[in-house]
């Protein structure tokens, strides 16, 4: 069997994009505070919520982020240079 390899930047990528799911929860979870008009202190004391929020959002995202690969891949490989070199 073919050995999966991970690198540390795919991590370090995959890290940043779930830390970017958990700030844009945290935002919204910001604007129903002011909508609402209820305490700051929720910020902090709903992260029992955040948190698999931000997962649930980074799950979502996988097809789209999977769909926007291909798409650069395909743009890529059809460019004059990759034409060049093919021939």
């Amino acid at each position: 069997m073919k050995d999966i390899v991970i690198t540390k930047r795919q991590i370090y990528r995959e890290i940043i994009v779930w830390i970017i799911c958990l700030v844009l929860i945290s935002i919204w979870n910001m604007i129903a505070i002011i909508k609402f008009d209820t305490q700051w202190i929720e910020l902090i004391s709903l992260w029992y919520v955040i948190i698999p929020l931000s997962i649930l959002l980074y799950i979502i995202l996988i097809p789209f982020r999977w769909i926007g690969c291909l798409v650069i891949r395909k743009i890529k490989s059809s460019s004059p240079k990759a034409l060049k070199t093919q021939k």
